[in-house]
């Protein structure tokens, strides 16, 4: 059988890989007779025919399908925590006015339940009896608090409990 033939009859990818493969033990045999170990010169043929595979087999993958499958959204699910998270803070890491807004109208809640208005200047001293004087000042006037300031303000809110009736006292 005829050398030409037999070489038209090996596949495409095949004939493709025949000249870097030769090239790869040129350069293999040049790195031994400049006298390098044999650790090293099979380290060049070695990574020599990894190059030659890939790169012969890199053009020939297939379309992979990756159906994704639907998630339901739930409320209160991993996701929607993650986002409350990073909706907290603005660009500039402080406190977004969104999240100021509803601490103060939380605060006002609760300072209501008090009898006590967060916005009447008449109950400032109450208020600031209540609140404490540094996290009723940021409350009225603080338009950019840090996360630190937002946790001061959240936990004073938390502190500040309902009032009890004197029937719903507990007895030491």
């Amino acid at each position: 059988m005829n050398l030409t033939r037999r070489w038209r009859a090996l596949p495409q990818p095949v004939r493709r890989t025949v000249g870097p493969t030769l090239l790869v033990l040129a350069a293999a045999t040049l790195t031994a007779l400049l006298g390098a170990g044999p650790a090293h010169v099979l380290a060049v043929l070695g990574t020599g025919l990894t190059l030659v595979v890939l790169a012969a087999t890199a053009g020939h993958t297939h379309e992979t399908d990756w159906s994704h499958t639907p998630r339901p959204d739930r409320d209160g699910a991993r996701r929607d925590v993650s986002e409350l998270g990073w909706s907290i803070l603005g660009k500039d890491g402080r406190v977004n006015q969104r999240v100021v807004r509803r601490t103060r109208a939380l605060a006002a809640q609760r300072l209501a339940i008090h009898g006590v208005d967060l916005a009447d200047p008449a109950d400032a001293s109450e208020a600031a009896r209540l609140l404490g004087q540094r996290v009723h000042r940021q409350l009225l006037h603080d338009d950019h608090p840090t996360p630190r300031t937002l946790q001061a303000w959240l936990s004073t809110l938390e502190r500040l409990a309902p009032p009890t009736a004197p029937h719903e006292r507990s007895i030491p």
